[in-house]
């Protein structure tokens, strides 16, 4: 008993690392922009695709068009909607059970939602009465907080996890006429801005998971941002790949496309082939093991 239980302790601490996706494309009337531990992909401008295949339609009543932006892992849905083709304030709103509630940082001629976690937190851009810069905003349940990266010219979070870590897009100066855009992170009060990892276009962060992994894209470059180091993420044979929203198991939802085609895809993280040999062995092993013990 003792060898066995050796063993299976030996394989349940192999940690599986991630070397590369399968990509698959998503047949959806709108682009995923979302994924949800329970594998449930938002339809940015239509609705829910479920696990099971099946779609839940969302949109806000008399609406012009309603664009979904952010699920969690009960499903509440945040986003916004406008009443016509202008570029009038749109209503933003937080969409739960059948029901929407309106969404207005205090203060603001204009509120954008972006993103939410399971806690219930969600972030967004506004734009105070008294000037026409872009702030962000954190709502942790209770109020709301300004967020800003220092010298930023506009600031656009996207996303926020359980620890309450935002990642998004800060417009920035690098002289006269140069305005730049660098993905940040707003951790525990303090701001990280990333430079471009190639030289190649804007960079935007896009998604955060719970372990503090990022996706987001560098012009037509998508990439996975984890354990400080950047990887690139490329649906094969695309000429541009953006990825959008990642959740905990890894699982990578976006867009890509070659010249004017455009499809939403889901990436799945796959093991390496030696740890997979690693894992099986082990499971032998244990069996083995098992057999032996029971066998004399």
């Amino acid at each position: 008993m003792i060898g066995r239980a050796l063993v299976l302790g030996l394989f349940a601490c192999t940690r599986i690392m991630v070397a590369e996706y399968v990509f698959q494309t998503i047949d959806a009337p709108g682009p995923a922009v979302a994924i949800n531990d329970s594998g449930q992909i938002l339809i940015g401008g239509v609705g829910v695709l479920n696990s099971d295949g099946t779609f839940t339609t969302i949109e806000v009543p008399g609406s012009f068009e309603t664009v979904l932006t952010g699920i969690n892992d009960s499903g509440t849905v945040i986003g916004y909607s406008r009443t016509d083709a202008s570029l009038n304030p749109p209503y933003s709103f937080l969409y739960n059970a059948g029901t929407f509630t309106p969404i207005t940082v205090p203060g603001s001629i204009y509120t954008e939602t972006a993103g939410i976690s399971d806690e219930g937190q969600f972030v967004g851009t506004y734009i105070p009465m008294c000037n026409c810069v872009a702030l962000g905003f954190l709502y942790n349940g209770a109020k709301f907080t300004t967020l800003n990266v220092p010298f930023s010219l506009a600031m656009y979070p996207n996303a926020v996890n359980n620890s309450g870590e935002i990642v998004g897009r800060a417009e920035l100066v690098g002289g006269p006429g140069n305005v730049f855009s660098e993905g940040f992170l707003y951790s525990k009060g303090n701001y990280t801005t990333f430079p471009p990892f190639d030289n190649r276009g804007d960079t935007a962060f896009t998604g955060i998971n719970d372990a503090g992994d990022i996706v987001g894209h560098k012009g037509a470059n998508g990439f996975v941002y984890k354990n400080g180091v950047f990887s690139s993420l490329a649906v094969p044979g695309s000429s541009f790949t953006a990825p959008v929203g990642i959740n905990d198991a890894g699982e990578i939802v976006g867009l890509y496309g070659t010249g004017l085609f455009r499809k939403s895809f889901l990436a799945i993280p796959v093991p390496e082939p030696g740890t997979l040999v690693l894992i099986v062995s082990g499971f032998l092993i244990s069996g083995l093991t098992w057999v032996l013990r029971n066998r004399f």
